[in-house]
């Protein structure tokens, strides 16, 4: 095969775990679903996954991992190799890339895909996993937006009104604010501010701040004493109905489902299970070499 995948993993680690210097052979794409405080490193530049991302990395760049020290951290990977004189696309990419997931949609099913192909080995597995992992990656190549190091919102070149905007939404998440708000705060039309924010972040202004307010979400829902209603309000919203509706479109389980998989996670550490929600072991390498 000209594309194909070497090794796999869906894997949950510790508040500040780190993964030190490292130097593959192979290609790494790498999936996580939840915004974090993890850090990749490489070239001496630091990306701040703050949003849900994909990170591409060429093989033989030198790169490291430093893990949210706040929270367990989730993230699906998988190892390729390809003939790059068959895929001239890739030949040309810089050494790592780092996209935000969202615009990706089939980030979230492919992955999900791979390990349960490779848990049960189901015919042709291989050769499925790896035209799954095939198309991802042209998808992030394809559609990519790469962040830029020490951008809390990880977006390239923003025009100062989009960083303005970002900015009044991390500091007023929590109120009622609007689109309407935004643009004020930044003096630009509500019709110019959504073009701006469809152009360069691919999302509507409103998406973005409900986004932020679903992560900001997350991290309180590690706190068991805190009600979902209490998270709710804390984070904005002023119907605890609407906001789970919009949790669980965003994050695809609801909010209590989620707060019971961070309490799994707290115990999962190099821990296999599989439950109703789970098609395949956590934390088990995947090997897609041919069996001797």
């Amino acid at each position: 095969m000209t594309f194909s995948v070497s090794l796999a993993g869906d894997f949950v680690v510790k508040p500040g775990a780190q993964l030190l210097a490292r130097q593959l052979p192979d290609w790494e794409i790498v999936y996580f679903p939840v915004a974090s405080a993890t850090e990749y490193e490489v070239f001496g530049q630091s990306w701040c996954l703050a949003r849900p991302s994909l990170v591409l990395t060429r093989p033989g760049t030198v790169h490291s991992y430093r893990f949210d020290r706040q929270h367990s951290t989730r993230h699906l990977f998988a190892h390729f190799r390809c003939d790059l004189s068959m895929h001239p696309a890739l030949a040309e990419i810089a050494p790592c890339m780092v996209v935000p997931a969202l615009p990706i949609l089939l980030a979230e099913p492919a992955f999900s895909q791979v390990m349960r192909l490779a848990h049960r080995q189901e015919p042709l597995w291989r050769i499925r996993a790896s035209a799954l992992i095939m198309t991802m990656v042209y998808e992030l190549v394809g559609t990519a937006i790469p962040m830029s190091p020490a951008n809390p919102r990880n977006e390239p070149d923003l025009p100062i009104g989009v960083r303005l905007a970002l900015s009044y939404i991390q500091q007023h998440f929590a109120e009622p604010i609007g689109v309407a708000d935004m643009a004020a705060a930044v003096g630009w039309s509500h019709a110019h501010l959504a073009r701006t924010f469809a152009h360069y972040l691919h999302e509507p202004p409103s998406k973005v701040l409900l986004q932020h307010r679903v992560a900001e979400a997350c991290k309180l829902l590690q706190e068991s004493h805190r009600t979902i209603q209490e998270v709710a309000y804390m984070v904005g919203f002023r119907d605890e109905s609407y906001f789970s509706r919009v949790f669980s479109r965003l994050k695809g389980i609801s909010a209590s489902q989620y707060r019971q998989q961070l309490a799994r996670d707290r115990h999962t550490y190099y821990a296999d299970y599989v439950d109703e929600e789970q098609t395949h072991p956590l934390n088990q390498y995947f090997s897609f070499a041919d069996a001797p």
